[in-house]
């Protein structure tokens, strides 16, 4: 028997004016002068900076766990 995986995704939804009508209404938009698109949650964050603070933080954690390993095994 085969076994089955799934990959997970994540998605939001962004809103924005339309670009054909610069958000006063046409029939692009339905007439609300907006357009929604799904997004990966992975876009998302990185939009709003926090994958940067994120990599920041794994460096930042990575290099203290090589000064704490250094230290315990007699120095660097």
């Amino acid at each position: 028997m085969a076994t089955t995986t799934t990959k997970v995704k994540f998605y939001l939804t962004t809103v924005s004016e339309c670009p054909t009508c610069d958000g006063l209404g046409c029939r692009d938009c339905g007439g609300t002068g907006t357009v929604d698109d799904a997004v990966e949650l992975t876009t998302a964050l990185a939009a709003l900076g926090i994958l940067t603070r994120l990599e920041q933080v794994e460096r930042t954690a990575g290099r203290a766990e090589y000064y704490a390993v250094a230290t315990a095994n007699g120095g660097i």
